[in-house]
């Protein structure tokens, strides 16, 4: 199961839309920085091809003006899968 974490920039008047756009994906938990202009999203997805699928839906999000991501997580035993994947390398 990847857990991620996300710091996603956005615009403050589109803040809102953008948060309920990814409080809308399964998996994902959002924060809001106290100045409007960064969105902090946690993801927990029950595997690698869930994972790949949320990473596409985000770059597809409209209103991100820019999307890093911060942190990265799986089992061990998946960190093979991970690099065949394309995903980026996360700590296992």
């Amino acid at each position: 199961m990847p857990i991620c974490s996300y710091l996603i920039q956005v615009d403050p008047p589109r803040v809102q839309d953008v948060q309920a756009d990814l409080a809308a994906l399964p998996g994902c938990t959002t924060r809001v920085s106290e100045d409007g202009r960064v969105i902090i999203l946690v993801t927990d997805t029950p595997d690698l091809a869930a994972e790949a699928d949320l990473q596409h839906a985000l770059k597809c999000l409209r209103g991100i003006d820019g999307l890093a991501l911060a942190f990265g997580y799986t089992e061990p035993e998946h960190i093979d899968e991970m690099a065949a994947s394309g995903l980026p390398e996360v700590a296992g």
